[in-house]
């Protein structure tokens, strides 16, 4: 029970058990835990060698990054391109909103909000901008010691938005520096 408590809070896909010699079934409170806890459970007949289902497993994991960064890198090209035409911050958040469909904003090294996307969205500042619910900052690289941050609402995974937003961070920072100077 406790074992499929701690795998419900991953979360994950599903269990998969092998049945086989050492068990002819599925066992009874394994079932009873997947059932309380809401999750899946994969009988794997002893003729499948769970390497298999690893290695397909892990083939779907590697297509899901490598798309998730595919997205990173085409939302950073299109505010590339964007920002070569002089567009404002602002226009830059608005298209990573709508490959995000969240709520965007770029502070600047003191907690003070810069720009955000959209508009009607209430964003905290100063010492309260590290109280919003469900957010996460990315550092703008920009050489500086109190680097900008792009805060987005989350509606994703953290790990997805962690390998998401990095090249499109660098373009706003490169806009940020070009339009103060």
């Amino acid at each position: 029970d406790a074992y499929v408590e701690r795998l419900a809070r991953v979360p994950i896909a599903a269990i998969a058990f092998s049945v086989g010699k050492a068990h002819p079934s599925l066992p009874h409170g394994l079932v009873t835990a997947c059932t309380k806890y809401d999750v899946p459970l994969l009988e794997v007949p002893a003729t499948v060698p769970m390497l298999k289902i690893f290695q397909y497993v892990e083939s779907v994991l590697q297509a899901e990054r490598y798309d998730i960064q595919e997205r990173g890198w085409a939302l950073a090209d299109e505010c590339a391109r964007l920002a070569n035409q002089g567009a404002e911050v602002s226009s830059l958040l608005a298209v990573v909103h709508a490959a995000l469909r969240t709520p965007v904003a770029v502070y600047d090294g003191y907690g003070s909000l810069l720009a955000r996307y959209p508009t009607s969205v209430h964003w905290r500042t100063g010492s309260e901008r590290h109280e919003q619910p469900s957010t996460m900052t990315i550092p703008l690289p920009m050489g500086l010691r109190n680097p900008c941050q792009l805060a987005v609402r989350m509606n994703a995974p953290a790990r997805e938005l962690e390998s998401l937003l990095p090249p499109v961070a660098s373009i706003l920072a490169l806009q940020i520096n070009r339009s103060v100077v």
